[in-house]
């Protein structure tokens, strides 16, 4: 063996260990990400839904707007 590389291969192990420890992190955030942008968008859907339906439900409820005798469109 040379001379002053006695801990390289248990150096270069740990540095494995370290980036593959590192790329998991990463991996897991990234899927996290993903996730939690799935879940905003769902919830975004479903309460734009909801929104578009109580607007039907509150216009449904209110008189329709008809020409007045003055010519207008207000009564």
């Amino acid at each position: 063996m040379v001379p002053g590389m006695a801990g390289l291969p248990e150096a270069l192990t740990l540095v494995l260990v370290i980036a593959g420890t590192l790329e998991y992190a990463i991996l897991m955030r990234h899927r996290e990400d993903r996730r939690a942008d799935g879940r905003f968008d769902e919830m975004t859907t479903t309460l734009g839904h909801e929104a578009l339906m109580r607007m039907r439900l509150i216009g449904r409820s209110r008189p329709a707007r008809a020409w007045g005798n003055l010519g207008t469109r207000f009564r």
